[in-house]
């Protein structure tokens, strides 16, 4: 069985939702010892207290042990958030490969259709006998939609598919937030209004 200072300074794994919820519940055991503000300005003075060494080695250890938590647990959550964009631009980038071939079909059989309405244009003749020359008007009216759905946003962006990786951050950013004290300088202040909003 290993000790509590032990326990309190394990490494943090992988980034994952539960190692990180397993480090937040470490700093909120230091949290809980509410050891008093500034404390740490103390601890050099003790240490030439004999009586008092062994006590002020254990708090420099425990304060230490709470800035490497913290680092770390922003580390794993920064990491978390690099793996969903890599994951969302994988998943952007597998769909628009899958339907690959399908664009491709499309995007021929509407350059045909372009050709012969040009043609019909140049020859004042009627641009829907043109269409059907092609295919059928019922066919292509169905191709418009089909196409319609293999369209991707305006911006061709893979940021729409990082909501994919809400629920990993969300069983562990309302602790994580909760348990980190944060601080901005002014001019971001607004975005911490923002955090902090229930």
């Amino acid at each position: 069985m290993i000790s509590w200072l032990s326990w309190l300074r394990q490494s943090p794994g992988a980034p994952n939702a539960k190692h990180i919820m397993a480090h937040i519940e470490r700093l909120r055991t230091i949290e809980n010892l509410a050891l008093p503000e500034g404390l740490e300005r103390s601890v050099h003075p003790l240490r030439d207290l004999e009586s008092f060494h062994r006590y002020a080695t254990l708090v420099a250890v425990v304060l230490d042990t709470r800035v490497t938590l913290i680092d770390e647990i922003i580390d794993m959550h920064d990491r978390m958030l690099g793996m969903l964009f890599n994951r969302a631009k994988r998943h952007h980038s597998d769909r628009f490969q899958q339907s690959g071939k399908t664009i491709n079909d499309k995007l021929r059989l509407y350059s045909r259709i372009g050709r012969v309405l040009v043609e019909a244009k140049q020859n004042g003749s009627d641009p829907f006998a043109a269409i059907e020359s092609i295919l059928p008007w019922e066919i292509f009216a169905e191709s418009v939609i089909e196409t319609e759905k293999l369209a991707q946003p305006a911006n061709f962006d893979f940021l729409p598919l990082i909501s994919d990786g809400f629920p990993h951050l969300s069983r562990y950013t309302p602790s994580l937030l909760e348990s980190l004290r944060m601080k901005a300088a002014p001019i971001a202040e607004d975005i911490l209004k923002g955090v902090n909003t229930d």
